[in-house]
């Protein structure tokens, strides 16, 4: 699934098992994408990185797009 500039994303189920974060505010929290951007942005290959305005403040906006979900869209495990 890609992630887009404008898309409402929350963290994907998988990334946060893979933290161990059940419980508290952050399983929940959903955010906008403001910016994609390649992790080697010369080349244009490689991981990307989304920059995403929270909900909850505090929160680092930058992740990589793989540990995201848009929401409505179910999870392939």
């Amino acid at each position: 699934m890609e992630i887009k500039i404008g898309d409402k994303v929350q963290l994907s189920a998988k990334f946060l098992r893979s933290t161990a974060t059940y419980m508290g505010p952050i399983p929940f929290m959903k955010g906008i994408v403001k910016d994609v951007y390649s992790f080697n942005h010369f080349l244009g290959k490689g991981p990307k990185i989304a920059v995403v305005n929270w909900d909850i403040p505090d929160y680092p906006e930058k992740i990589l797009t793989s540990n995201l979900n848009k929401l409505g869209h179910l999870e392939a495990d």
